[in-house]
Formats: C-alpha cells, sequence, structure tokens
C-alpha cells in the first residue's frame, strides 16, 4: 500500500521519465530508467 505524498512523488518520478512502474498481479514494481540511473550518477 502506497500513501498519498509516496503516489504523488512517484507519480512526478514516473512523468519526468525517472522511474517506470510495472504492475505484477496485486503488486506494483517500481524501477529506475536509464534517465534515471543518469541523474543518480551525475548526483554520487
Amino acid at each position: 500500500m502506497v500513501t498519498g505524498g509516496l503516489d504523488v512523488l512517484l507519480s512526478n518520478l514516473a512523468s519526468a521519465g525517472l522511474v517506470v512502474r510495472e504492475r505484477v498481479g496485486r503488486e506494483v514494481r517500481i524501477q529506475r530508467t536509464p534517465r534515471g540511473d543518469a541523474l543518480v550518477g551525475l548526483l554520487s
């Protein structure tokens, strides 16, 4: 279960192309995109 604030954050990240969501049965899996990986690389 995702709280409202976290859902908004994940929606914003998905809109920016930094993460993708994939529904698998009752689960929703969230994974960084190559764009998200590049951003993490710049910030670390």
